[in-house]
């Protein structure tokens, strides 16, 4: 009886700490990545303001037939850190890149990887028996290029050299560099970086560029035979910078969407693309677990200011140049888990004011040649993650007006704040210049307002000596607000 209570007491006991062990390891279903590879997509529908039809001008958005300028600049167009074991790409300038290897076979596998820039050195693309590797990327929006660049290593038994190619639309495969020697090829997996300058390379209006990675034995040294059957790769940090091709105003607008893990704030995935209003605009593939979304609409009036490697959610930011007046920049950010295949709807707000002026002038003011708007204070930014960052813009551009009085005593222009919660400090001098270059007078102007506010203000331009500075201000509320001045 003693010995069947003791192998009942330990029955018991082991039962209870196997249900506290299986308790303790289960995962958080509200942690980002699990173990199961499973991704969910999410459609967005991403919704005009309600009061979209109040803008002046006309600005309601129409279906372009080509994605828009997004920088004058040189700027990732492509860029893979395979960090969360995805072939999505964490930046691209268009959908539907494609990576395959030994003739179109599909990677799935990852290793340990090495970082780049803000990335960590979170996971690389890992195959084994790769003969080729092929990276197909859509280019009908980039003008140029002008850097190619990874990271690669491989095995004991892999690969320690490769020859690159390229080829356009599926034509025949070009030589771009051969005899691509691994520096650190007596060491397993120790990485190598190469780096190609693309800016001589004709784009010629073609569609797509395949990139070939085509393996070699290479340089072994002591180390152990090439086997091209159980040699594992590793590629990590695939990039391609660039710039964009030009595009008129009018052609349409532009959607960025990024979504950054909410956890530990790196970049998950991002989508560049046409905008058209009511449309079902994005969708993204991406792991269970909550993430922070950042979505932002400019038109191509816009030069819209952004990190030259988005990639966490504590450098992120935007602004948009002085100069770029014309530039409408709409935007939102919410917080979404992800669990199953969802569609979300999303409504933008403006990111910028109007700045309006209404001259009161009795008299012809055809002597004015030009009006030159200087913004005073620092350029505005935007930081929706990280509110205590340090601005990283600089912008000095000014506004140059060549107004027609004739047909009306108005100038209006765009100021691109951010989202803010209270009102900031808009002031700005204007200098009027005549037909010979003279400087006729100088007005300095100042208003404290939000994004979303129209400004008017309304005063004399030349008037009479001594001139009057005081403006009187309109704030309009309905455009969410309206500040007028008088001067």
């Amino acid at each position: 009886m003693y010995y069947r209570s003791i192998l009942h007491s330990i029955r018991y006991w082991s039962f209870v700490f196997t249900v506290l062990l299986l308790t303790c390891c289960q995962k958080d279903p509200r942690q980002h990545g699990d173990d199961s590879g499973e991704v969910f997509t999410v459609n967005f529908n991403v919704q005009d303001p309600a009061w979209a039809n109040s803008l002046p001008n006309g600005a309601a958005a129409v279906l372009p037939t080509k994605i828009q300028k997004l920088n004058a600049d040189v700027q990732y167009l492509y860029f893979w850190s395979f960090n969360n074991e995805t072939l999505q790409a964490d930046i691209a300038v268009q959908p539907s890149a494609q990576i395959t290897y030994n003739d179109g076979l599909v990677p799935s596998g990852f290793a340990a990887g090495w970082p780049y820039g803000d990335y960590i050195g979170g996971r690389a693309l890992s195959i084994v028996g790769a003969k080729d590797i092929v990276f197909e990327l859509p280019v009908q929006v980039v003008a140029s290029f002008e850097m190619l660049g990874f990271d690669v290593s491989s095995s004991a038994t892999g690969p320690k050299a490769f020859d690159l190619y390229y080829s356009f639309d599926n034509e025949d495969w070009r030589v771009l560099q051969m005899g691509n020697q691994f520096s650190n090829f007596l060491t397993s997996q120790a990485r190598n970086t190469f780096t190609y300058d693309l800016s001589d390379m004709v784009l010629d209006g073609h569609e797509h560029i395949r990139l070939r990675l085509e393996m070699a034995a290479g340089e072994r040294g002591s180390g152990s035979a090439y086997n091209e059957n159980t040699g594992a790769l590793r590629l990590d940090n695939f990039r391609l910078r660039g710039v964009l091709r030009n595009a008129e105003p009018s052609e349409g607008e532009q959607l960025r969407i990024y979504a950054f893990d909410q956890e530990n704030g790196n970049l998950v995935s991002s989508v560049v693309q046409d905008y058209s209003a009511g449309m079902l605009v994005a969708s993204m593939d991406l792991p269970h677990g909550t993430y922070q979304f950042s979505f932002v609409r400019n038109n191509t009036h816009s030069n819209l200011i952004l990190p030259p490697l988005v990639s966490s959610a504590s450098t992120y930011f935007m602004s948009n140049r002085f100069s770029a007046y014309k530039g409408e920049v709409f935007g939102a950010e919410r917080s979404i888990f992800i669990n199953q295949n969802m569609q979300e709807s999303v409504r933008l707000d403006r990111y910028f004011s109007q700045i309006k002026f209404q001259f009161t002038d009795a008299q012809d003011l055809s002597i004015v040649d030009r009006v030159v708007v200087v913004r005073k204070g620092e350029p505005f930014f935007y930081a929706p993650f990280n509110l205590q960052m340090m601005n990283p813009v600089l912008d000095q551009s000014e506004i140059e007006l060549h107004p027609n009085f004739g047909l009306s005593k108005e100038l209006h222009f765009n100021q691109f704040i951010g989202r803010v919660d209270n009102p900031v400090n808009l002031d700005y001098q204007l200098l009027i210049y005549g037909a010979s270059g003279e400087l006729l007078r100088t007005l300095d102007v100042a208003a404290l307002a939000r994004n979303n506010v129209q400004i008017v203000f309304r005063g004399e331009l030349l008037g009479s000596l001594p001139f009057d500075t005081g403006f009187q201000i309109d704030i309009n509320e309905e455009w969410d607000d309206q500040v007028e001045v008088q001067f």
